[in-house]
């Protein structure tokens, strides 16, 4: 297989490369892209952290300084870091920004080995903490040590992920914390309050749940928390409460305090923000405020509300965009979306055409500054949100993002996902597909059923069992681009990666009319032997069991692998796999 795969790596490179305009187009992409990788800076004591990026092609790479956007020393830059192709996967500042707990790997292969760094004289400390992909790290107060989640062995063989306590300068321990997590779950993260009393363990990145707690003082026995409990919980333990946007009993989300001494008795339990028109994707405190990060229509919203809920202020965004602590176009629901600073908050702000810029809301002011200076907008872009219905009666959104004067039927590339909760397709700067859409090209981002942009009913619609309507929720939509002439069947394209990989593999399989060329990029195709792989196993949650009698002919019937058939005439497909 590895002959093979070097022969097809061969063959493509030559194909590739044998455009003439090859070059053109790579520094092309590499350089919008370098615009698009802005980070917000974040506050640890009186330190400031923050990733940057200042060189096309090379990593970005971790600074601290004293002040506000001051990059006074590097803490971390994996370019220069001894290994193949290094990454930095994450890292975690203790409260006082004394250290870095920071993952590093090679060569994509997110197997995160762990480090600690002294922050203000860069010494190196001896941990080396392996199987921490995906690390997430929960100082104690006084930096004494820290919560992190990791396996007890490489993903491909052991993915289910504990909860470990390290102390710093001693030995990392094999014997993980007895945290209580639900049974179908792999990922589990640490979290500890700022007072040093709680530690709780949430399960999954996808669906956030506390499932269990325990004081840290005491005879530290890991108590039920919300195991059990159905619709999400992705939140922070404040004072004597955990505070998190939930979906149980409101699809599109809600806000509740929740004691942490009584979790079981919902009579307890405070509703600070009703459910209401916009997707609810994250809470943060700021200082002694809420800021509620919310989609309406795929973009972004930020309102201030008081501890006790009550609304105070609305942010005045720059236009109808997406925020972030980086430029991209997906969230995923624990990823924050914001960063407090003091009395104010902090965002990366970006729409299609408008690269990011850096900004300040000082809450108490109701100022809103642009830190970093823009730069020039994509000229003549126009993004529409249209709308189709599918063959079942829904409704599916999806953006139009073109040239005003383009003329129509024009080439259209459609990059698509549709799974895991996760809301992609949201209105963020273009980046790399920019020279697509500068050039005359449409792209078209659907919001498929599976996805999160509308809420947990939309993504619940297509998971396990149903989750072919994600399929045919983007057939409609291409579609409705060819009946409106905003293209034609001869000129639509797919891309896909990961969840999007399947999609477009599936695409590729069961409609290979209605695509000219498909890419999908690090794609799950084989849907009766994904469980065979260690690490892939846990996609079950979202896909189902092939091992399940119940669930084997609803994989079988959309598996890319096993619905090739001899005789057709299938797209130009490039596929695009990982190798570490």
């Amino acid at each position: 297989s590895r002959a093979w795969q070097e022969t097809q790596n061969a063959l493509a490179e030559e194909r590739l490369r044998a455009w003439k305009g090859n070059a053109q187009l790579a520094a092309a992409v590499a350089a919008r892209r370098q615009v698009s990788l802005l980070f917000a800076p974040q506050q640890f004591g009186k330190r400031w952290f923050q990733l940057v990026s200042t060189e096309a092609g090379r990593e970005p790479a971790l600074y601290v300084g004293d002040r506000l956007g001051d990059h006074a020393s590097i803490v971390v830059d994996p370019n220069t870091w001894p290994g193949t192709a290094v990454s930095l996967d994450w890292f975690s500042p203790s409260p006082d920004g004394g250290y870095v707990a920071f993952g590093l790997c090679e060569r994509g292969s997110e197997q995160s080995v762990l480090y600690v760094r002294e922050t203000r004289s860069g010494h190196l400390l001896p941990e080396r903490i392996p199987y921490t992909s995906f690390g997430v790290v929960a100082w104690l107060p006084d930096e004494s040590g820290f919560f992190y989640n990791a396996s007890l062995g490489p993903d491909t063989e052991q993915p289910q992920k504990h909860i470990f306590f390290h102390r710093l300068g001693e030995e990392p321990t094999s014997e993980p914390e007895g945290a209580i997590v639900r049974e179908d779950e792999e990922f589990i993260f640490p979290q500890v309050s700022a007072d040093g009393r709680w530690v709780v363990a949430v399960s999954s990145e996808v669906e956030p749940r506390p499932d269990s707690i325990r004081e840290l003082a005491g005879d530290r026995t890991w108590q039920p928390f919300l195991v059990g409990c159905p619709g999400t919980f992705a939140g922070f333990p404040h004072r004597d409460t955990y505070v998190a946007v939930t979906t149980d009993g409101a699809p599109r989300g809600r806000v509740v305090s929740i004691p942490l001494a009584s979790p079981h008795d919902r009579s307890s339990w405070v509703e600070l923000v009703a459910e209401g028109d916009g997707v609810l994707r994250g809470a943060s405190l700021v200082g002694e405020h809420l800021a509620i990060v919310d989609l309406i229509e795929t973009h972004s919203r930020i309102r201030i509300f008081s501890l006790e809920g009550r609304l105070e202020d609305e942010v005045p965004l720059p236009g109808e965009g997406t925020v972030g602590l980086s430029c991209g176009l997906s969230h995923v629901m624990m990823e924050p979306m914001i960063v407090p600073d003091g009395d104010g908050l902090l965002f990366v702000f970006s729409d299609f055409a408008r690269p990011p810029v850096l900004y300040r809301y000082a809450i108490g002011e109701r100022c809103l500054e642009a830190l970093t200076p823009p730069h020039p907008h994509l000229p003549g872009i126009v993004a529409n949100l249209e709308r189709c219905t599918a063959r079942d009666g829904a409704e599916v959104t999806f953006w139009v993002v073109r040239r005003a004067d383009v003329e129509q039927p024009a080439p259209t590339l459609f990059h698509g996902y549709g799974g895991w909760n996760i809301a992609y397709g949201l209105p963020s700067y273009l980046g790399p597909l920019a020279p697509f859409v500068e050039a005359g090209g449409v792209l078209v981002l659907p919001h498929l059923r599976g996805g999160g942009e509308h809420g947990e009913q939309q993504w619940q619609e297509a998971r396990l069992e149903h989750k072919q309507r994600t399929f045919d929720d983007l057939y409609d939509v291409a579609e409705a681009m060819v009946d409106r002439q905003i293209s034609a069947s001869d000129r639509l394209a797919l891309v896909g990666a990961s969840n999007g990989g399947l999609l477009a593999g599936a695409a590729l399989t069961q409609r290979p009319n209605l695509f000219r060329i498909v890419v999908p990029v690090v794609p799950l195709l084989d849907m009766l032997r994904y469980g065979r792989d260690p690490y892939a196993a846990e996609y079950a949650v979202e896909y189902g069991d092939p091992s399940d009698p119940a669930f084997a002919p609803v994989l079988r019937a959309y598996s890319p692998y096993h619905n090739v058939r001899d005789g057709v005439r299938y797209p130009a497909t490039l596929v695009v796999c990982g190798d570490a």
